[in-house]
Order: structure tokens, then sequence, then C-alpha cells
């Protein structure tokens, strides 16, 4: 990771667009929200956090007020730099690869670009795992977003992905009630799931 080289900011965990690519697309993964936007408590689970950027997009929001969140990484001094950062009782920051408490969404941004030395077959399952795990302890759904292979020239370390197929995917072992959210911006596509039960806006 560049945490230690870039500190935190968008460059700090490999985005290269900055804070204005950071903030759209945390709108896009908030579209979510919306049958809830008039709610104070809000939970949330956020895979991949570093140093806890979204935390500080939605902490003043209003479906946050007594909301909770639930921070999530794989790299210790993303969770140091997280805790550092932010002593609030609202946020949580732990090392931890899959998320551990059940929150009504989670969120995954930009945590699967990254394969490293995985191969595309492998890091798909990955993915794939993972989100059905993700989506089992969301109580109203979950939104994450991948690089397209369509608009990206692609690079060995980073996973892209083809959007119609994660949107079947989806509908056939998570929820028949899936979205997808582009912005032409940005170099990659978002997906939301809601559970059957929600519908949507």
């Amino acid at each position: 990771m560049h945490i230690k080289e870039s500190g935190a900011t968008p460059a700090g965990v490999l985005w290269g667009d900055g804070v204005e690519g950071q903030e759209l697309r945390f709108q896009l993964l908030l579209t979510i929200l919306q049958n809830d936007i008039i709610r104070s408590d809000v939970t949330i689970n956020d895979l991949g956090c570093g140093y806890g950027a979204l935390f500080d997009y939605i902490k003043d929001m209003p479906f946050m007020v007594k909301g909770t969140y639930y921070g999530y990484d794989i790299s210790p001094d993303m969770v140091k730099t997280a805790n550092a950062r932010i002593n609030e009782a609202r946020a949580t920051f732990c090392e931890s690869s899959h998320v551990t408490n059940i929150a009504d969404y989670s969120f995954i941004s930009g945590a699967f670009n990254m394969c490293a030395t995985q191969t595309h077959e492998n890091w798909t399952s990955y993915i794939h795992e993972s989100l059905i795990s993700l989506f089992q302890k969301s109580t109203k759904g979950i939104a994450f977003n991948l690089l397209d292979i369509e608009q990206n020239q692609p690079q060995d370390w980073l996973y892209y992905a083809n959007a119609d197929r994660y949107i079947e995917f989806c509908q056939n072992n998570l929820s028949t009630n899936v979205q997808l959210v582009r912005d032409p911006k940005l170099k990659e596509f978002t997906i939301l799931v809601y559970k059957t039960d929600t519908p949507t806006p």
C-alpha cells in the first residue's frame, strides 16, 4: 500500500483520480440508501475501508446522526491510520479480510481492483465468495464497484470485469433486485444489490 508514502489521501489507497473521483465513487455507492435517506440510525459495513475516507464523507449526513460504521481492511497500516485519524464513537476500524458485523448496508469501493499475482479465475472466485458472504451480513443490501474491462487498458496487477456478467452473478446468487450505476467520468461500474423485499426507488 502507498499509505506511508502518500498519507491519508486517495493516492494513498491507489486512486489516481483524486478527491473528486473518490467522492463521485461514494455518491454512486450511496445511491442504494435512497429508501432510508430519512432515517438517522443506518448501520454500515465498509470492506476495504483504507484510512476511513467513506466515513469522512458520510459522517455529517442525516442518516448517520445515530448511525454506526464498521470499517475493515487487511492492511495494518490502513487500520492504524484510520484509528489515529478518526476518534468517533460511531466508527470502528479493525484488521480483517471479511465483515464480522451485521449491518443495514455493506460497501466495497476499490478493494476488488488489486488482484496482484492472483490469476483472473482465482480472483473472480474470491470476489464471488466475498459478495455472497457480504450479502448475508447485510439486511438491506450491498453496493460495490469494479474496473470496467470495456473502458480500460488492462494492467497485469489490476482486476477488470464485465458488468453484465456481474449483474448475472448477483441475480443468480444474491437477489433479483439488482441495479447498475455508471458515471462517464469513471472507468468503472457500480452495482447495487437489494434484498428482494426492498423495492428499488
